[in-house]
């Protein structure tokens, strides 16, 4: 693998904010990296704008810049994905494409990953210009993935990454349709970050939502981790301890009153709250099972539809 460095960058609705963020990136390597190899890989994620006119320009004026087009929206993690898989030199950059990543924290990122025993560098924003639900739901995100995934300094990831392109081999046969980057890349290496600076958004809005957001950290949760399932067969152990107890007091009390004991009421209550238990048990069951399901019905995680740039001398179909 050559020497250099591939940044990646998913592209989704930013007509207006990718070209400015190209020069940026070129302007840096000129100026202060101009002795290292670089690539910018854009990958358009079936964006409903015209910035597929503006990618191809784009990459029709730099040889240095690859741009990739799906066929359909996959999704920012699908996108990076395989953006990290076409990456040609030795260490990669995922940066988005709204502005707010500001190039010039590059070499930092880049020097922290050369002098560090660790394999992948986060860029941590200080201060998140987002709302509140917003920010609640990314920071429970990370929490699940410290928590529960084993993914060390998951509070710190962030979309703005470096790390060494060897370590895509770890999740190279890695075909499930659900695309997480950061708990991929946690297969290979722990993580470190550096603090960094977010810059204002200059067009548009972010297309997280929230129903975006929790169906995201649902996917997180049952593709990449078995607690749930744990969590279901812990509570079926109590609640059935419970019951058994239950049932114990019941027959006592029968035995020595010599009648049907009192509180119908709350063991009708017991009984509605048990079902409802064992209901949401069997949806988690059943929520593995559907993913096994569509996992063995081979879904891509992503169709290219075609690339270009200046070295094919146009789109390659």
């Amino acid at each position: 693998m050559r020497q250099g460095i591939s940044v990646v960058i998913p592209v989704y609705g930013s007509e207006k904010t990718i070209a400015p963020l190209c020069e940026e990136l070129k302007t840096l390597f000129r100026q202060e990296l101009p002795t290292t190899d670089y690539e910018i890989i854009l990958v358009n994620d079936c964006s409903p704008d015209n910035v597929g006119a503006v990618l191809s320009r784009i990459a029709m004026d730099d040889p240095h810049v690859r741009v990739y087009t799906f066929i359909r929206n996959f999704g920012q993690h699908n996108a990076t994905l395989f953006g990290i898989r076409q990456a040609d030199y030795s260490v990669t950059v995922t940066m988005d494409d709204d502005g707010q990543h500001n190039p010039a924290d590059i070499p930092r990122l880049v020097k922290t990953l050369r002098e560090s025993r660790e394999h992948i560098v986060y860029a941590c924003p200080q201060k998140e210009n987002r709302g509140f639900f917003r920010s609640w739901a990314s920071r429970s995100i990370k929490q699940w993935m410290n928590r529960f995934l084993g993914v060390r300094g998951a509070t710190s990831i962030a979309s703005f990454r470096c790390f060494d392109t060897c370590l895509r081999d770890m999740f190279a046969d890695y075909s499930g349709s659900d695309v997480f980057v950061d708990a991929l890349l946690s297969w290979g290496s722990p993580s470190i970050s550096i603090p960094t600076q977010l810059r204002n958004r200059k067009e548009g809005e972010s297309g997280y939502t929230l129903k975006k957001l929790i169906t995201h950290a649902m996917n997180l949760i049952t593709s990449f981790s078995v607690v749930p399932l744990r969590f279901a067969c812990l509570c079926g152990i109590l609640l059935t301890m419970m019951g058994l107890l239950l049932l114990v007091i019941v027959g006592i009390r029968f035995l020595y009153v010599g009648r049907e004991a009192p509180g119908f009421i709350l063991l009708f209550s017991s009984l509605v709250t048990f079902s409802g238990i064992q209901l949401l048990t069997l949806g988690v069951f059943g929520e593995y099972i559907g993913r096994i399901y569509l996992r063995q019905m081979h879904r891509p995680q992503y169709v290219l539809s075609h690339s270009e740039s200046k070295e094919k001398g146009g789109p390659d179909e």
